[in-house]
C-alpha cells in the first residue's frame, strides 16, 4: 500500500545536503536540516507541484516515518521553488 498526501499536503523524500560551510563557518547539527528534496506524494488541493517535482521547502516541517524510510510532511504553501525533471 501507498501512503498519499490530503489536502494541501505534500510528502517528501528531503535530499541529504551533506557538511554545510558558511564563510568558513562550519553549521552546527541543530541547523543542517535540508530544505530540499524530492516529492513523493501531493493531496488533492495542490496545483503546482507534481510527483517528482525537486522543491525548495521552509518553516517547520514534520518529520515521518513510513514504511521504514525518512520522509518530511510540509504544507504547500511551505514549497517556495520547483524543478521539473
Amino acid at each position: 500500500m501507498k501512503w498519499e498526501a490530503l489536502g494541501s499536503q505534500i510528502i517528501i523524500r528531503a535530499i541529504d545536503q551533506g557538511e554545510r560551510e558558511v564563510g568558513g563557518v562550519v553549521i552546527p547539527e541543530s541547523q543542517k536540516r535540508s530544505q530540499r528534496g524530492i516529492v513523493e506524494s501531493v493531496g488533492a488541493d495542490v496545483a503546482e507541484i507534481m510527483v517528482g517535482d525537486e522543491v525548495i521547502f521552509t518553516g517547520f516541517p514534520m518529520d515521518i516515518d513510513l514504511d521504514d524510510k525518512a520522509y518530511v510532511l510540509v504544507r504547500s504553501e511551505e514549497c517556495y521553488a520547483r524543478k521539473r525533471k
